[in-house]
């Protein structure tokens, strides 16, 4: 053989490369659907609870069955007020448990209560 030419194996990986990056391919995202750790809110139990104030109603938002939001007055609303029902303040905790789910910001905005017919 001469030492100017590859050996096989050198050969063989030259004229196949795409095969070897194709099966990385695959390994990758094998991997990442099936066996990565999941790092979802879908994993995180995510809750709330209502309850009555001196200002009327208001809710907690648990994440992992810890506080993360204590709502005691109604958001986005100028002035301290709470919200007229439970019902009413269910339906906020509500959307901000979805948009968590959702990976958003859990702010509300004015634009929120109305869609929600809640009065202000």
């Amino acid at each position: 053989m001469n030492s100017n030419q590859p050996t096989p194996t050198i050969q063989w990986i030259k004229n196949n490369w795409i095969y070897g990056l194709f099966a990385l391919s695959v390994a990758f995202f094998v991997y990442k659907q099936w066996l990565a750790p999941k790092h979802s809110s879908e994993w995180l139990p995510i809750r709330y609870s209502t309850y009555h104030t001196p200002l009327g109603w208001g809710y907690d938002v648990f994440v992992n069955d810890t506080i993360f939001i204590h709502q005691q007055q109604m958001p986005a609303v100028e002035g301290m007020r709470g919200f007229t029902s439970e019902a009413e303040a269910s339906k906020v905790a509500d959307l901000i448990v979805q948009r968590i789910k959702n990976h958003q910001l859990p702010t509300v905005y004015l634009r929120d209560l109305d869609s929600l017919h809640i009065t202000r």
